[in-house]
């Protein structure tokens, strides 16, 4: 195992320095504009949104898709170690590097923000919590596709084209998604209940994508990758062209983004007179009755001064 970490070390350092010296960067750049963002614990919260995907590819890259694209891990099958251990510990290497590195930027951050912001125990556990599960999410789901070889930049644009789709045409939200909740600038900003549903479900995620990454990697007896690592074929790439412009054509014909449907208040009291008001919830019906009233009211003496001849609805 320390034959490995130090075979690793020394192959990947100048890439990692590097890594590490540009999030220093990065670092430094949003600290300076944390005055404009109105705390430097936002400053935190960009870094985590824009470096750690950027990381993990990285990290992903080195340790995995550089590996297997250049049979270095042939030399690595003749270690005294199995399949299992070599992935493990290339797993938990990109994994603590990267953790570590995000530990130190919100170590930086606190430190600088500590006559700024009130930090309580209870509000650096909550971001420490959310940050590192959306740093363990984007390295998994990088390791996890690096492993499919001449297909993962296939799989990188499905998932791009699938999302975008999904946010434009199917009213679903990215930033509501589970794992990039956890990235949004209520990170910083919450500072008494964790979300602990978007939590779970992220870590969840990453716990399947870690059953598969070694699923994937094992299988086979490992010839399964080291096939996926070689080049595309002519007749591949024309599929997987096809394929592609294909789901893009699918995208494009879906209807457009349907309006919502109008809100509807249930067991609502309506006024007596116009313009029509529904109240919901106001306590024993008689008080709900006189409040739509008194807005009907209010509403039709608006009408009146504006000359509004149809009101909003």
């Amino acid at each position: 195992m320390r034959a490995l970490l130090y075979k690793e070390w020394r192959e990947h350092r100048w890439v990692l320095l590097a890594m590490l010296l540009l999030l220093a960067l990065g670092q430094a750049v949003a600290l300076r504009a944390a005055g404009i963002m109105g705390s430097p614990m936002v400053a935190y919260q960009k870094i985590v949104a824009i470096m750690v995907p950027l990381m993990a590819l990285v990290l992903a890259n080195r340790l995995v898709v550089r590996e297997y694209m250049g049979r270095t891990q042939l030399f690595l099958e003749t270690l005294p170690v199995s399949r299992t251990q070599v992935l493990a510990v290339k797993w938990l290497l990109g994994c603590a590097l990267l953790l570590l590195a995000m530990g130190a930027c919100l170590g930086a951050t606190l430190l600088l923000a500590r006559h700024k912001v009130t930090l309580t125990p209870h509000y650096v556990a909550m971001v420490a919590i959310r940050s590192a599960s959306f740093a363990l999410f984007s390295y998994a789901l990088a390791f996890a596709i690096g492993l499919t070889g001449r297909y993962r930049y296939v799989i990188w644009s499905m998932l791009a084209v699938c999302t975008m789709a999904a946010n434009a045409v199917g009213q679903l939200a990215i930033q509501n998604w589970a794992p990039f909740y956890l990235a949004q600038e209520s990170m910083v900003y919450e500072r008494l209940v964790l979300p602990l549903s978007e939590v779970l479900v992220t870590c969840g995620i990453a716990a399947a994508l870690v059953v598969a990454t070694f699923a994937l990697a094992l299988s086979a007896e490992g010839s399964l990758v080291v096939a996926l690592s070689r080049r595309m074929r002519s007749r591949e790439k024309s599929a997987v062209t096809i394929s592609f412009l294909a789901v893009i054509m699918a995208f494009t014909v879906i209807e457009a983004r349907k309006p919502k449907p109008p809100y509807k208040l249930a067991h609502a009291v309506r006024s007596e007179g116009g313009p029509a008001v529904a109240v919901g919830d106001a306590g024993p019906e008689g008080v709900a009755q006189q409040l739509a009233n008194a807005i009907s009211i209010d509403l039709a003496r608006m009408q009146a001064f504006w000359a509004c001849t149809t009101l909003p609805h």
